[in-house]
């Protein structure tokens, strides 16, 4: 089961000359969701007559916000999906094509990435790399040391480079110590690029890549 991940914060639905409202975006690899509550007070008859219009909230195709510690989130391809009102309280889910956490931009076609970080999960089995090594000492004791650090940088095509990096982190509780990979791999373009471009031609091209390293079929 994939949880479903949240941002608490504000959001511009009405535009940025209109006051925030404060939302919860819910995430999740095939669904993105805003849902909002707007408090309000108006007359029973004036909420008849939204209903008989049935009259939903236009909202902006893209639509910026900030999160719990004031960074700054895109929503692209907004749409209202549910609504509902009552004389105090208006509810409606927004839905999005795409979000992206940490820029604030116009719209998804703007060149604006130089870089862009992909985490793929056990990228050390597809190096046919161990997070641990280990060895003897002199007492006949085994030892565990983390494996040394994955750092790759291949040219792709001109003005584009492509970084493979990991490493190993630990990890302690009271009961246990834990070792995990942090496999990242990263794009570097002498040139800005768009996110559609990334999202596009980048991100497949790296699935097939991976594909072949492992000898089946990988998905984004």
């Amino acid at each position: 089961m994939i949880e479903s991940k949240t941002i608490t914060g504000r959001w511009w639905v009405e535009g940025l000359e209109q006051p925030a409202i404060s939302g919860t975006l819910n995430t999740l690899p095939d669904e993105l969701s805003l849902s909002i509550w707007k408090h309000q007070s108006i007359k029973l008859e004036e909420l008849l007559s939204r209903a008989s219009k049935n009259a939903l909230l236009d909202v902006p195709p893209v639509i910026w916000g900030r999160d719990e510690d004031d960074k700054p989130v895109s929503l692209f391809g907004c749409s209202v999906g549910e609504y509902s009102s009552s004389a105090a309280l208006e509810k409606f889910e927004i839905n999005a094509l795409a979000a992206v956490r940490g820029l604030e931009i116009e719209s998804w076609t703007i060149p604006v990435a130089r870089a862009v970080l992909v985490k793929p999960a056990l990228l050390h089995q597809w190096f046919d790399r161990k997070l641990l090594t280990s060895s003897k000492s002199d007492d006949g004791k085994v030892a565990f040391a983390p494996e040394d650090r994955l750092d790759l940088v291949f040219p792709l095509e001109a003005g584009i480079s492509i970084r493979f990096s990991e490493f190993t982190l630990p990890s302690r509780s009271s009961e246990e110590y834990r070792f995990f990979p942090d496999s990242q791999v990263w794009f570097h373009f002498e040139e800005p690029r768009s996110l559609a471009d990334v999202r596009d031609r980048w991100v497949p091209w790296l699935t097939r890549l991976l594909g072949l390293l492992i000898g089946t079929a990988v998905w984004s």
